[in-house]
């Protein structure tokens, strides 16, 4: 995994990572797919939605130095000082609920992503937590970029 300062090959990866994450606020604004049973169509496309954004969420966070290792997969692990103190050093004007639903996202993307024994759908994510969670990192990336000079198209 690439460290330090965005450099200019990674902005159409950048780019199509944040329209993931948009497209799960789209499709989660939308009741026909937010209200929607999982086995329909638009059940099935608001699962992908918001599965994509719990991984996209988890890959951009790795980009910039977030990682949580999960130690067990069905206790509720509280988000830690530690993370919490990172997380706000970096971005200073992070809230504690957008710090503590990216903890939790990024727990639900080891549990969606590497561990089928994991059986709960949502894996303890709710839409309002992911919002908040893909709102941070937005505004991550947003910030990384303007360090280094960059801009998406």
């Amino acid at each position: 995994m690439r460290r330090g300062p965005l450099v200019t090959d990674e902005l159409r990866h950048l780019e199509h990572r944040l329209a993931v994450l948009r497209s799960f606020a789209d499709v989660d604004s939308d009741p026909k797919f937010s209200r929607s049973v999982g086995t329909s169509r638009e059940g099935r496309i608001f699962r992908g939605c918001k599965d994509g954004a719990i991984a996209t969420c988890r890959a951009i966070a790795e980009r910039f130095g977030f990682t949580v290792m999960t130690r067990q997969w069905l206790a509720i692990e509280p988000c830690t000082s530690d993370f919490r103190t990172k997380l706000s050093q970096r971005y200073p004007t992070a809230t504690v609920g957008q710090i503590e639903a990216l903890w939790d996202v990024l727990i639900a993307a080891n549990r969606a992503v590497c561990h089928l024994e994991d059986t709960l759908i949502d894996h303890r994510v709710d839409s309002p937590k992911l919002r908040l969670a893909t709102a941070l990192i937005e505004a991550l990336v947003t910030q990384e970029l303007q360090k280094a000079g960059l801009t998406l198209a």
